[in-house]
């Protein structure tokens, strides 16, 4: 089963926001498409207290083929929805078939 085609796409192609990334050190700034999360995403875990983060989200396949190494996300700057974010952290959210998503945890650079 091919989860994105199936799920990942159309989700971008309804909800996703044009975007520029720019890697940290090496390498030029690319345009791709992220989820806005900026409202925030809850990670509490077990915590009893909710703790917020800004995030985007990004096709792992699209990094992939834009040349962009994951190892140079946390650090970069991301750019959408009129705002500039530093990407203060990541981490893989795989798919049973392989690559799935990329969560970028931000930081407001103004």
């Amino acid at each position: 089963m091919d989860f994105s085609s199936l799920l990942l796409n159309p989700i971008y192609d309804l909800l996703g926001v044009p975007a520029t990334l720019t890697p940290f050190g090496a390498g030029a700034a690319v345009s791709i498409v992220v989820l806005d999360k900026t409202a925030g995403i809850d990670i509490s875990g077990q915590m009893d207290m909710m703790a917020l983060r800004p995030a985007a989200i990004a096709r792992l396949a699209d990094l992939s083929a834009l040349g962009v190494a994951i190892t140079d996300v946390d650090g970069g700057s991301i750019t959408f929805n009129g705002s500039t974010w530093r990407i203060d952290m990541h981490f893989k959210k795989p798919t049973p078939d392989g690559a799935g998503e990329l969560m970028m945890f931000l930081m407001d650079e103004a």
